[in-house]
């Protein structure tokens, strides 16, 4: 053939052949399209969390894209990926189908400049950071999370009650080192609501029933009910958790069902299923109904945080700081008392301190009260004022509150743990004694304190019996000032 015409001929065919792939990688990107379009509108916009695990991707920028034909959303994960300078530029096939067609299936929150920056201010991004439990697949976990979708202002109820317990517990989990799901339990237990009583008589945000607040070492009585305070109880809700987590090797499934049902119930089923060989996870056990939910309600609630819009949620601004903060009162008063001298109405003291159990209810020496960041200097400076006033001297409302003996300063807010005192060697168990109120006493972990006297952490103790208090073991975590302090 004609060497021009053997040429002609090649570049017609070198045409034809790039025409024909600018075509099929059109058809291919409309194809891609149109599946995510319909995976959309025929119900694959339930499980769009597991495809968009920072919660910033949505089906808007899919219409907004198809109707513009630009990809400009600042929002969007597609400009972000080009720069600022090609916003205009297509995603390529690879990033469209690695965005919409593969995705996660851990469900596991990625990291981001945006959530970097949550850490620090807000309360939602701090939650995020710090689950680490796995969110698996699971009918269970699905069903429990379609109520936050059906029912949106479930989630709103939940969040007005929980505004201004949320922070506290959140960082108490975080100096602790535990799993940050395990501050969204009192959305299981309680949805937030401090003075929810069970028909098992169980109270509080932790829902925590009598016996286990007497071995817990949770005070009750006329005045006061250690259930209801959210410092003490959430205190020893954790300090119980980390002892089951211990009890099961560190499985936080099985601690949590423990925590719903008891240890005994749990390893039960666990022996049950080792004897007719069938897994001893918790997902596999034969558990009561209740038991078999509580841990998908957890994980339900924590999609809700990492995954917001996918339940039609919009989360509320809500800082991660405390908007309250705990003050240790050395002497008794009561409630009215001490709204005069944090100069604030007693009743938003008495919503902040629901262990009260009314407006005339003695503090017991060495509580602490909740009160509003911005009332807690007045407070602290009215009970320095009047632990330096003779009895005589001070109002006579008060007289009659006052204790026998020198009353202590209120401890500040900067007042360090480390100036406490070393912990006893031996302890003598008395009369109604329990290894919890032992630990707490001593303000050493239970799980220390059973291993240094070779028992496990629910052996009844003996009256007279001896205990071996570990010098040096971890302390528990003990409200001192404004903040929680603990190295549990």
């Amino acid at each position: 053939m004609d060497p021009v015409l053997q040429r002609i001929s090649d570049d017609v065919a070198g045409a034809r052949q790039r025409k024909d792939v600018k075509y099929f990688a059109r058809a291919a990107l409309a194809t891609l399209v149109t599946l995510k379009m319909a995976c959309l509108v025929t119900g694959c916009a339930t499980q769009e969390h597991r495809a968009d695990p920072t919660g910033q991707d949505s089906a808007r920028h899919l219409s907004d894209a198809g109707k513009a034909l630009r990809w400009s959303d600042p929002d969007d994960a597609f400009a972000g990926a080009h720069g600022a300078g090609t916003a205009d530029v297509a995603p390529s096939l690879t990033q469209l189908a690695r965005q919409w067609l593969m995705p996660s299936r851990d469900f596991a929150p990625t990291a981001s400049a945006r959530a970097a920056s949550d850490q620090s201010d807000d309360i939602w991004g701090r939650l995020r950071h710090g689950f680490q439990l796995d969110d698996r697949e699971d009918r269970r976990i699905d069903k429990a999370a379609a109520v936050y979708k059906d029912k949106p202002e479930v989630w709103s109820r939940i969040e007005e009650r929980g505004r201004r317990f949320l922070p506290l517990i959140v960082k108490e989990v975080e100096q602790r080192r535990l799993p940050l799901e395990l501050a969204l339990i009192p959305i299981v237990e309680s949805t937030f609501d401090p003075t929810a009583v069970s028909p098992g008589k169980a109270a509080g945000l932790w829902q925590i029933i009598p016996t286990t607040a007497k071995t817990l070492g949770l005070q009750r009585n006329g005045h006061y009910d250690g259930r209801r305070d959210v410092l003490a109880a959430t205190d020893a809700a954790l300090d119980y958790l980390q002892t089951l987590a211990g009890e099961f090797d560190g499985n936080w499934e099985l601690a949590l069902a423990s925590y719903n049902a008891g240890s005994g119930t749990v390893r039960r089923a666990i022996a049950r299923n080792r004897e007719i060989g069938k897994p001893t996870d918790y997902w596999s056990l034969d558990l009561p109904a209740e038991t078999e939910a509580y841990v998908p309600r957890l994980l339900a609630a924590a999609r809700v945080v990492k995954h917001p819009r996918s339940f039609g949620v919009q989360l509320s601004d809500l800082p991660a700081e405390p908007e309250v903060t705990p003050v240790r009162v050395a002497e008794q008063i009561d409630l009215s008392l001490a709204a005069q001298l944090a100069q604030m109405s007693l009743s938003e003291l008495k919503d902040l301190n629901p262990g009260l159990a009314s407006t005339r209810s003695q503090l017991p020496s060495q509580q602490s009260l909740l009160v509003p960041v911005e009332k807690a200097p007045t407070l602290l400076a009215e009970l320095d004022r009047r632990a330096g006033q003779p009895a005589s001297e001070r109002p006579a409302a008060a007289v009659a509150q006052a204790p026998a003996e020198p009353v202590a300063l209120a401890e500040k807010p900067q007042h360090s743990a480390a100036a406490e005192s070393t912990p006893d060697t031996t302890h003598v168990v008395g009369k109604g004694d329990s290894l919890w109120a032992v630990a707490r006493k001593h303000s050493v972990e239970v799980a220390e304190l059973a291993r240094a006297n070779r028992i496990k952490p629910d052996t009844p103790l003996r009256e007279g019996q001896r205990l071996t208090i570990p010098t040096g073991a971890p302390r528990t975590s003990q409200v001192v000032g404004n903040r929680f302090d603990g190295e549990g």
